[in-house]
């Protein structure tokens, strides 16, 4: 979401909060008549946990359901429906928006996911609505349904549901100042921009490196080489998780049992497909082994505890493809970006926490277009809950979501925000966070943390 746009919400927030009268599902519903569904999704589901109204939650999630669906992030959409459905049944609000819910059921009961295999198909959807916007062309609703309902996308559309609005943005050449005003940013939107733009410029190498890829792809050399960072027999007896390619940012994703989804120009750039394979394999198996069992939040044990669990996940799959100590022989240029990596990752290895945050922090400023940044910010905010600095913690895991909501990292920044709420005896806001947590990210593991938690709370307090 540009600055413009955050700007936007956050005025509508604070018309409602100020006149005290229309409920925010009036204002989503307008920003969603306005077309401006990517502004409405985010302002639905940032406030379902902010409103103690079962009507009002329910009609939130109905104009959520209703702008991801427009957004084209239908796997997100869809699972939106189940918790609405679990949730409000044949509530009032349901009863008054059947006609447009049925509408919304119809045109997100699309086939199951593969479950296995390798899908290209989302990459010439891609092209087909590129090849519009770069002569400023208006593609059918049609094809970008196409697009958007392609296997590829169904599974990066829940990292990025903002897909199709990025790259109206950064391929129409009648929006090329709006382009240019959105990439002088450091955040993630920025990122994107710069990315989508750039891929329309090596379609040719894409092309060549998709023929190569399609007929020998490194599943079973990636998956020797993720079980060797997993428990024994872990990759036994299962089948190679679904690998789709799309285009969508520069990184690569696993969506635990639905798959793994590539952007095509990030491994055509970057090479390495094997490591980053293996990388998302890693997170795929784990996802299928049970969690190791934690402490009472009152054992000395607890913060730590949860500070490896987090490192587990990310830290011992980045030993796959991110090796410590990192170095780029074939880009002399990287060496002092490798420098101040392993500097950072060695202090907190060490446990010298105070240093780590100290070097994470220079490692932020020092690059601020890199890719790892929301992995530094949070690792920072562990850094400071293992020593206990609470404060700093909520800032560092605030930051996270507030600069990169759409990162890998988003939902366990927010749970662990409301670990530190808990810490700091701010429990009403702790279960507001914790909710919040279970909301946007149903099914997942900060989810199932979020709700283990929130039964441990007592159900009075401030």
């Amino acid at each position: 979401m540009s600055v413009l746009d955050r700007s936007v919400v956050m005025l509508v927030v604070l018309a409602c909060a100020a006149a005290a009268q229309a409920p925010l599902s009036d204002s989503v519903m307008k920003l969603n008549r306005a077309g401006r569904w990517e502004q409405a999704a985010q302002l639905a589901r940032n406030s379902l946990g902010s409103t103690a109204s079962t009507d009002e939650r329910c009609a939130l999630r109905i104009n959520a359901i209703y702008s991801l669906t427009r957004l084209g992030a239908y796997t997100t959409a869809a699972s939106e429906l189940k918790t609405l459905d679990s949730q409000c049944g044949e509530s009032a609000v349901v009863r008054q928006w059947a006609k447009d819910l049925a509408a919304i059921r119809s045109e997100l009961a699309l086939p199951p996911l593969p479950k296995s295999g390798l899908d290209f198909s989302a990459l010439d959807q891609f092209w087909n609505i590129a090849d519009l916007l770069v002569k400023d062309a208006e593609p059918p609703e049609d094809a970008w349904r196409s697009m958007l309902s392609s296997v590829g996308y169904r599974l990066s559309t829940m990292v990025v549901p903002t897909t199709r609005s990025d790259l109206e943005i950064a391929l129409r050449p009648s929006r090329q100042a709006e382009f240019d005003s959105l990439i002088k940013g450091t955040d993630d939107r920025a990122s994107r921009l710069k990315h989508l733009a750039g891929v329309v410029k090596h379609r040719a190498a894409i092309a060549r490196y998709r023929d190569s890829i399609s007929r020998s792809l490194p599943v079973q050399e990636a998956i020797a080489l993720a079980a060797r960072f997993l428990p024994p027999h872990a990759t036994e007896g299962k089948d190679p998780p679904l690998v789709a390619f799309a285009v969508f940012r520069d990184d690569a994703y696993s969506l635990g049992p639905q798959g793994v989804v590539i952007d095509i120009e990030h491994v055509t750039n970057n090479g390495g497909l094997t490591l980053t394979l293996a990388h998302e394999f890693h997170h795929s198996y784990l996802a299928d082994v049970a969690e190791i069992g934690r402490p009472p939040s009152d054992d000395p044990a607890f913060a730590l505890m949860n500070a490896l669990n987090g490192m587990r996940n990310e830290g011992i799959a980045d030993l796959i493809d991110k090796p410590y100590p990192l170095s780029y022989p074939k880009a002399p240029g990287m060496a002092r970006y490798a420098e101040s990596y392993n500097a950072a990752y060695a202090k907190l290895k060490a446990g010298n926490y105070t240093e780590a945050i100290n070097a994470f922090q220079a490692f932020m400023k020092q690059y601020p277009d890199s890719t790892l940044l929301d992995n530094a910010q949070y690792w920072t905010g562990e850094a400071y809950y293992v020593t206990l600095d609470y404060e700093h913690a909520a800032r560092a895991f605030r930051t996270v979501g507030d600069r990169w909501p759409t990162s890998r990292k988003a939902p366990d920044a927010l749970l662990k925000l409301g670990y530190t709420q808990i810490e700091q005896k701010h429990l009403t806001a702790a279960r507001a966070t914790l909710g919040e947590v279970i909301e946007r990210y149903p099914g997942s593991d900060a989810a199932k943390l979020a709700q283990d938690r929130l039964k441990k709370l007592p159900s009075e307090g401030h």
